[in-house]
Order: C-alpha cells, then sequence, then structure tokens
C-alpha cells in the first residue's frame, strides 16, 4: 500500500486554477472572424457555417432570453441560423449599445442567415454584411426599429459596394468606357492636352440620386430614398 504523503504545504483541494491567456484568445478570435469575413468579400458572398457559428457565440451574452435558445442550438448543433437569433442585436444598432465590431459580425450573420434560406420566388438578397451594417447605422428612431422593414429597404436600395471614389465613379457610370470613348475623339482632333472629365463634377451628379456610406473600410452605395430628397 502506497502511504506517501503530498509534499509539504500542498493542498490537493486548493490546487490553482491555471490561468488561460484570454486576451491572446480574443485577439485571436478577432484575427480568425476578420480574415474570413474579408474572404466572404473578395468572393462576394456570405461567411461559411463556422465562422457565422463562432460569431453567434460571441454574440449571446449580448442577446435577451428569448433569443438566447434559438442561437445556442445554431452554435452547438449548426441548425439553421433563425431570424429570431440575429434579429435583437440589428433592432438595436443604430443605438450603438454593443461594441461596433459585434455590430459588423451581426450584420455578417443576418446575411448568411438570409442566404441560407432566401425568399421563395423572390430575388437572392445582398449577402455584403457591411452593406447592411452602413445602411442600418443610418436609422433615426430612438428605439428598436422595425427590423423585417428595414432589410425589404436595405435589399431594395442596395446598388454595390466598392473599394475608392474612383470605383464608385466607374460603377455607377462606366467612367472607364466613357473616358476610351472621349479620348479617342479628343485624340483625333488633336484635343487630348484640353479634354477632361470633371469627376468631382461627376461624383455631385452620382450623389443626386445616390446615397454613398461608409463601413467596413469600403463604400457602399444605395439609391437615394424620397425621404433625402
Amino acid at each position: 500500500m502506497n502511504h506517501e504523503r503530498p509534499p509539504h504545504g500542498h493542498d490537493p483541494e486548493r490546487e490553482e486554477v491555471p490561468e488561460y491567456p484570454h486576451r491572446e484568445i480574443e485577439t485571436r478570435l478577432i484575427t480568425l472572424v476578420e480574415t474570413q469575413i474579408a474572404t466572404a468579400i473578395e468572393r462576394e458572398g456570405p461567411v461559411d457555417t463556422d465562422i457565422a457559428r463562432t460569431i453567434a457565440a460571441c454574440l449571446y451574452d449580448h442577446l435577451p432570453p428569448d433569443a438566447q435558445e434559438a442561437t445556442l442550438r445554431f452554435i452547438i448543433l449548426g441548425l439553421p441560423a433563425s431570424q429570431e437569433m440575429w434579429s435583437p442585436a440589428l433592432e438595436r444598432i443604430h443605438l450603438s449599445d454593443m461594441p461596433e465590431a459585434l455590430q459588423r459580425w451581426a450584420c455578417w450573420l443576418a446575411t448568411y442567415s438570409l442566404g441560407a434560406t432566401p425568399p421563395p420566388g423572390g430575388d437572392p438578397l445582398p449577402t455584403d454584411g457591411d452593406a447592411l451594417h452602413a445602411f442600418l447605422q443610418t436609422a433615426e428612431p430612438s428605439g428598436p426599429i422595425d427590423i423585417e422593414r428595414a432589410l425589404d429597404e436595405w435589399a431594395d436600395r442596395y446598388c454595390d459596394s466598392y473599394q475608392t471614389l474612383d470605383e464608385v465613379l466607374e460603377g455607377v457610370t462606366h467612367l472607364a468606357e466613357a473616358e476610351r470613348k472621349i479620348s479617342n475623339i479628343a485624340e483625333a482632333y488633336n484635343l487630348s492636352d484640353f479634354v477632361t472629365i470633371d469627376r468631382d463634377a461627376l461624383l455631385e451628379e452620382i450623389t443626386r440620386d445616390h446615397t454613398i456610406l461608409e463601413a467596413g473600410g469600403r463604400l457602399h452605395v444605395f439609391v437615394r430614398s424620397e425621404s433625402e430628397d
């Protein structure tokens, strides 16, 4: 029989719980999610299911109790990401009472969910979570917004997303083609040094009919609503 005694001063019942590197884990988590969002942007689609589940886990503590059950089912089992899971977060984005990174992630979770369950017989919904984030940040109510109505308006008014204003000009007006044709005509009449397109004036013309919003380091273009006129 082993009668060895524990080392002097050692109390098994008072063993210290190991300290986990929470800051390092958080940093790695942020890097992982942001990297996967960048990949989704590059391929012009939603985030994948694993990252959607990761985002849901990050949102869990910020959701009301009645939304946490559905969220937990999605996190653990990968069941469909129902709207009740992300609506509470989106409804309050314009109030800025949740960390901005989580606001952005919640929008990518929403576009993942909407893409996974498109409306029957309807047009595919946009998949860019940053465009949704930009749109919801402009909401004006002092309380939660009507998320169903907001999503419909977002999908109807959204045009596209771009990295720079030059890309906006090209995307909305096909500027490169116009410049090529103008350059050919100017060259034929020896006017190449005198004919240019006024990009500032062109941008001003575009913003008569469009709204340009920034989110996620990119520019998101929407058709201007009647209430903005």
